[in-house]
């Protein structure tokens, strides 16, 4: 499971990797563009792990309610950050500096930077963790299933593509209700044919059927899951759950790394297509977003530790 956690970080991250180097230095390559939209399972993998994990028990609202409160805290911190460090490169530390207000306001109001939509999306479904976690199997299915067929034909009918929402919210719930699913061994053949019909009705009637809310995606992203779930992905000798458990921080902090590299330093790893350079160098800020993760897993431990004594 850590392992499936570190390849969905490893994908979110060179996604938004290739975003920013083609924007920034223009690049137009057919081949990084396939590789991002390939790496797009990334995000359904973060949520069917995600519904996999909270399934294997009954989750309480107490529970429930520090998760949320921890996830809200880190979401206001980040996204203050984020909008004081895009207020820098837009115009001055001393413009920044008198806006640090406004921007724990903005975050408070979930006006969120791009990269963070998955908190507000991960603190809706956190509400209604404790009600699923304690639905009996039947229902569990039921209530996904008829999800499913929402979402999936969403994108295929047109009354129901006039419903837009401001976070792609129902799609991520329908994947992480599915990895609860997964977890409970209920995930069966009727919810595969579901989105093989699906495919095939978008084939017949030429419908877009491309994108990451698509049937072709919600089944390829399923599929790998369950492979990946069943075979022993990797063999180590040091703790790969310790490094799983840095993914979180992977997503929130990614984007400054990838940031400082283009729009700081202005290094192209792209240039004259080399792409050894585009790999090394993308998975050496990997590495380092990994490492400062790890620092502020122990700043946060060690706070804790802190705040436990005093009390």
């Amino acid at each position: 499971m850590d392992c499936i956690r570190i390849i969905s970080a490893l994908g979110v991250f060179f996604i938004h990797y290739i975003a920013i180097l083609s924007s920034r230095f223009s690049i137009s390559n057919y081949l990084l563009s396939q590789i991002q939209y390939c790496l797009g399972i990334s995000v359904p993998l973060f949520f069917i792990t995600s519904g996999y994990c909270i399934f294997n028990k009954k989750r309480s609202y107490k529970y429930v309610s520090k998760k949320i409160i921890e996830f809200w805290l880190l979401f206001v911190l980040t996204n203050a950050l984020c909008l004081f460090c895009n207020e820098i490169y837009m115009t001055s530390l001393n413009n920044a500096l008198s806006k640090i207000a406004f921007f724990i306001i903005e975050s408070l109001k979930f006006n969120f930077v791009s990269h963070l939509w998955f908190m507000p999306c991960i603190i809706c479904i956190y509400l209604f963790v404790p009600i699923f976690t304690s639905l009996d199997d039947d229902n569990l299915y039921t209530f996904t299933f008829l999800t499913l067929i929402f979402v999936i034909f969403k994108n295929h009918i047109p009354v129901l593509n006039k419903i837009n929402f401001s976070i792609p919210l129902p799609y991520y719930f329908s994947y992480f209700l599915c990895g609860g699913l997964i977890q409970k061994n209920l995930f069966d053949i009727k919810i595969i044919i579901l989105a093989l019909v699906t495919n095939i009705f978008a084939i017949i009637f030429k419908i877009n059927n491309a994108g990451y809310h698509s049937a072709s995606f919600f089944f390829i992203s399923i599929t790998i899951f369950k492979i990946l779930l069943s075979k022993k992905i990797v063999k180590v000798s040091f703790d790969i759950r310790r490094i799983g458990s840095l993914t979180f921080f992977v997503y929130l902090f990614h984007p400054f790394f990838i940031h400082f590299l283009f729009d700081v330093l202005k290094i192209n790893t792209f240039k004259n297509n080399n792409y050894v350079s585009f790999v090394f160098v993308g998975m050496l800020l990997f590495i380092l977003t990994f490492l400062f993760s790890f620092a502020l897993q122990f700043a946060k431990t060690k706070l804790k530790e802190l705040m436990l004594n005093k009390l």
